[in-house]
Formats: structure tokens, sequence, C-alpha cells
């Protein structure tokens, strides 16, 4: 039941009269309202109960400022949002967050209501809003007054208030989805009903009694709430008396201002030394949780590692030819010499026969690929850059007209090449080792020059760093294979064919058209 009187005769009684009645009157009405905020705010109900004393502390002492206020729930509802923030320190922030951040997974793996992960944000949410759209949510939701009770209080008819209830209702829900929540308006109304906490049986009382032993009238705070509603003339007339106080009461009343401030200073420095001190030890927790955690990986890969020696141990029994077995064992030193080819073809695949020879495991094989495709991308990109397309030279069109045949020009790519394959080569050496990456290494010289010295030229490589000419000729419809030329600066060129799933970028966009006509179907000779 809601105490009898409203907000502006409550304060008027109070403060013309000290009345503890009114001002009990004015804790009931509002303690839910203040409470809740400040739990939502800091989650723990002591430190809540403590919150809402000291926001009623805060309205005995400013009360003739409130002097014919139609309602208190908006300041109040600020006043605990900022009494929360300053009585947070950073440690219990800290800790709130990493509390929340866990109870919020918790929720979410326990299937719990998504609207309580919305609350602590509701009063951010409400501080952006102006102060009546602010005010009118105040009213209808978290202190439940009807419709007819908000316009009252705001000053407006039935209907506006229900207008201004449901644009600040958008508001709020547009809060929510810049922050990446998507809250309907209706689910917005109902995120105050998560919202609400009842205060503690007893704090209203607590909170009453704490508020009027602070804020009790002397004789000079009456004169002085009287002073505020006096006219000019009066106020004139006032001023002029409190000039006439001699110098010496000013003297004292600053004397005792500044020995205040001295003691709230050091009662500041101590809690800053505080929250140095509990920074300091959070910080040597977490190195040694940290430490503790980096041992605990080393010691499961070391005990992976030992179970790998295991299982590779008892599975080295003595070994036999098997005529039906699709494998042979050979010594590592003869595995460069045997020939062994990395790369599949042009974009750079790896050959089943590579993985196999150089026992590559799944993780490994797929390290592997994704090294080669990582050169092979890096490399065409770098000669995209560097490509133009020119017109056929008479020796390069090879008895055919100019319009099937294609050139391109690419430049100095040296640079380039060696910096992609230094990136390669690193990868591969310290995911196979020393000498699985010596045989890598040899087989890979088939695709790509290993050293800036090689020079050589062959039908599978495709990665040359010289500058160059690169000539295709039009295949035929149905026919998949391009005949292909490659000329050097230096005069030294060859001929081949090159299958079109193995053009590489970006000659592919260069020559999708004719692609296209080599996969197409084929024209067959009229009878």
């Amino acid at each position: 039941m809601q105490p009898a009187g409203t907000d502006t005769e409550l304060v008027g009684a109070y403060v013309k009269e000290g009345s503890e009645t009114a001002f009990r009157a004015l804790v009931a009405r509002h303690v839910d309202l203040v409470y809740a905020t400040a739990l939502r705010q800091v989650g723990d109900p002591g430190m809540a109960e403590e919150i809402t004393q000291n926001v009623f502390v805060a309205l005995a002492r400013k009360a003739p400022r409130f002097v014919g206020v139609e309602t208190l729930a908006g300041w109040l509802h600020r006043a605990a949002i900022l009494e929360a923030k300053t009585t947070i320190r950073s440690e219990l922030r800290r800790r709130r967050r990493e509390d929340a951040a866990a109870q919020s997974a918790e929720l979410r793996n326990e299937g719990a209501n998504p609207m309580e992960l919305l609350v602590p944000l509701l009063d951010e949410g409400l501080l952006q809003l102006n102060d009546t759209d602010r005010l009118a949510l105040v009213l209808r939701f978290l202190e439940e007054k009807s419709l007819r009770e908000v316009g009252e209080l705001l000053g407006v008819e039935e209907e506006a208030a229900r207008k201004r209830v449901s644009r600040a209702l958008e508001r709020l829900s547009e809060f929510f989805r810049r922050r990446g929540f998507l809250l309907p308006v209706a689910s917005a109304a109902l995120l105050f009903a998560h919202a609400a906490s009842a205060a503690p049986v007893g704090l209203a009382a607590t909170a009453s009694a704490a508020g009027v032993a602070t804020g009790s009238f002397t004789t000079f705070n009456l004169w002085l709430a009287k002073l505020m509603t006096l006219t000019k003339t009066q106020t004139a007339a006032a001023c002029l008396l409190l000039a006439a106080t001699p110098l010496t009461m000013q003297w004292r009343a600053q004397g005792r201002v500044e020995s205040e401030l001295i003691t709230a200073r050091d009662q500041i420095d101590q809690a800053r030394s505080e929250v140095a001190r509990l920074d300091r030890d959070i910080d040597k927790t977490r190195n040694t949780f940290f430490k503790v955690q980096a041992d605990a990986v080393a010691l499961e890969n070391r005990q992976r590692e030992l179970d790998h020696q295991l299982t590779d141990a008892s599975a080295r029994v003595g070994y036999h030819w098997s005529d039906e077995a699709p494998l042979v064992r050979i010594p590592k030193e003869t595995l460069s010499g045997i020939g062994l080819t990395i790369v599949a073809n042009q974009n750079g695949d790896l050959r089943a026969e590579a993985r196999e020879a150089l026992q590559l495991n799944e993780e490994e094989a797929a390290a592997t690929s994704r090294a080669l495709k990582k050169f092979a991308s890096d490399f065409r990109a770098a000669e995209a850059a560097k490509m133009q397309r020119v017109e056929p030279k008479p020796n390069e069109l090879m008895g055919k007209p100019p319009e099937m045949v294609r050139v391109f020009e690419v430049g100095d790519l040296n640079a380039e090449l060696k910096e992609a394959r230094t990136a390669l080569f690193d990868t591969i050496k310290q995911s196979l080792g020393d000498e699985r990456f010596a045989a890598f290494r040899s087989g890979i010289g088939s695709w790509l020059p290993v050293n800036d010295q090689d020079t050589s030229m062959s039908s599978d490589r495709t990665i040359y760093a010289a500058p160059k000419r690169v000539r295709f000729g039009m295949p035929d419809p149905g026919v998949e294979w391009f005949s292909w030329g490659l000329g050097m600066t230096g005069g030294s060129g060859m001929q081949a064919g090159l299958q079109a799933d193995n053009i590489p970028e970006p000659y592919r966009s260069q020559l999708a058209d004719w692609i296209a006509i080599s996969k197409s179907a084929p024209v067959r000779p009229r009878k």
C-alpha cells in the first residue's frame, strides 16, 4: 500500500516542519526502486542495502532542493546509479565482470532465460534517455504506476503519457540493438519485470533512520528552507544580513572545511593504496595461474610425445617384403635420390605419393598443403601485379592468326620469390624436422627453384622469377589442352601442352572464355 500524500506534500512537510513521519513515508514509497537499481549495479545484496541507505541520507540532506517537485523517482534512480559507481572499487568491478561472464556462460549452457543477461545493462540504457523519457519508464515499470498516474506526475493527459512511454521503450530497445541484442519493444517492457527486486524487510526503516539522523533539521536548516521560498526583495535583505556575519566565523568555517578536505584526501590516498595492493595481488595470482597452465600444457605435450614414441616403438616389428604390400621401406638417406615429386600440379597440390614417402600424418599433411597453397597464392598475386597482356610477336603465332594467340609479359619477381620461398621452407622445416625437410626440398625442385642460382626450365615447373613472356594458344572446342609457351629474357624458352584445370592464376581470369570453349562439346564434322 502506497503512503498517503504526494512526493511534493511529503517533501514540503519534512522541509518546513522536520516531519520524520513524512520522510519515512517517502522512503517506504521509493525504497524498492532504489534497492533494485543498486542491486543491478553491484550484484551484492549487502552492498545494495548500504547504497540504498546512502541515497536516502543524500535525499535528507538535499531535501530543500526538491520542494515543489512532483515525483522523486527520476532523481532517486539516477542517484542510486551514481552512488553505486562511487562505491564500487576497481577490484570489485573486475571480479564482478569475471563472475558475470562465468554466470552468463553457465546460464547459456543451462538454458536460462536470456532476459536475465540483459538486466545489468538496463540502467545504463535508461541513463542514455532524456530526463522525461527516463522518468516515464521509471514511474511506469519500476514504481508500477498506472498510465493515468504517470500522466499526472508528468503534467500530461493519460494518452500522452502512453505515447511517451511507448516512445521511450523504442529508444531503450534501440540502445540494446546498438550493442548487438535484438530486443523488441514488447520484450523491453518485460525486461523491467526481470529487473525488479523487492527491498529486504526492514531496509525502509533502517534507511529512514539513517536519513533522519543525518538530515535532521536544526533551527538554521528550517530557516534556510524558508529562505528558498522568499521573494527577491526578501532574499536580498537576507543576503545583506548574511554579509554582516563576522569574518571570524568565516575563517573558522574555512578552517573546518580545509581540515575536512585534508582528512578526505588522506582517506582517498589510503583507498588508492589498498586498490594498488589488491591489483598487485591479482596480477601475482594471475601470473601464477598462467604459469601453472603453461606447465600443464607442456606436460600434456610431453605425455603425447612419449605416447607417440611408445606407439612407434611397439609398431616397429621385423620388416619383410610382401608382394601384396602397396609400399616398401627404404633407408632415409636414399629418399632424396629417388626422384621424389612433391607437387601434383601447377596449382601446388600435394601428391599422395609424397605424403606416403615422407610419412606425413593428418596434421602434418594439412600443414604442408596449407604452406604450398600460401606460397602459390603469394607468388601468383605478385605475378599478377607485374603482368600485362601484349601483342604476340611473329615467332609466337606459330602459324595461328593473332586472335588465337594471347601473350602476357611479366616483370622481374626474384625478390618476391625469395620472400615467399623463405616463408615456405621455414614452415615446412618447423613442421617436418631436418631430415624430412631435406627430402621435401629436394623433391620440390621440379616445381620451383630452390635457390637463386637454379634457372633450369622444365614442363613441370611454372614458378619462374626472371622477366618472361607467357604464350597461350586457343584450344579447339571440347579439347582441354592449351598450347603453352614460355620465353625468358635471356633467349631461352620452351613449348608444351597445359591442361585447362592446371592453368594458374592470374592467367585463368584472362583466359576464362577460352577455358569455357575447351570444356564445351566438341564440334562433330558433318557427314
